[in-house]
């Protein structure tokens, strides 16, 4: 299935103000801006097209075990989701199963 415009996914029922979409198949990986303060890891989500949680990304640590922010997520012309942290590293991120492949 293609990426297109998304219909009925209320991805505003998310705890925290969307920053960025991206669809792949029939999920939605959605990137949330968290509010300093909170722990802010955490930050992106698979949202099924009928609104339905799928999953939330357990981020990636560094070497020194310290866990890491996403700060963009986005998919190219092979059709894959990737996901970029603050540091510059860049994942696969299975759409179905939020599971991160280093690149």
């Amino acid at each position: 299935m293609q990426a297109g415009p998304v219909k009925k996914v209320r991805i505003s029922k998310l705890p925290y103000r969307v920053q960025k979409a991206v669809v792949k198949g029939g999920t939605v990986v959605v990137m949330v801006d968290i509010p300093l303060g909170e722990p802010r890891a955490r930050n992106i989500y698979g949202v099924g097209r009928d609104g339905t949680l799928k999953w939330r990304i357990n981020p990636p640590t560094d070497d020194e075990g310290r866990v890491i922010q996403f700060a963009d997520i986005y998919t190219n012309g092979n059709g894959k989701v990737y996901g970029r942290t603050i540091g510059g590293k860049r994942y696969i991120i299975d759409e179905e199963t939020g599971q991160l492949s280093s690149l």
